[in-house]
């Protein structure tokens, strides 16, 4: 099943593009910062991230650097 990874820290945000994707048929996992994004991936791979442009503490391009590392 196709993974995505949708970051935002805004709850409805996040709720309604998850629900919107599970409906659609993907598997979704949901962070609201860097860190419990970055705790989400050990050990899983994603297909697609979902990244808010604006995180808070730090950057939303910080994340996006280390999964196009993975």
């Amino acid at each position: 099943m196709f993974k995505v990874l949708v970051v935002d820290d805004e709850p409805s945000i996040r709720l309604t593009i998850s629900e919107f994707l599970k409906r659609a048929g993907y598997e979704t996992l949901t962070a609201h910062d860097y860190d419990s994004a970055h705790s989400l991936l050990a050990g899983t791979t994603i297909d697609l991230a979902i990244v808010d442009i604006k995180l808070p503490r730090r950057s939303s391009f910080e994340l996006l650097q280390e999964l196009n590392s993975c």
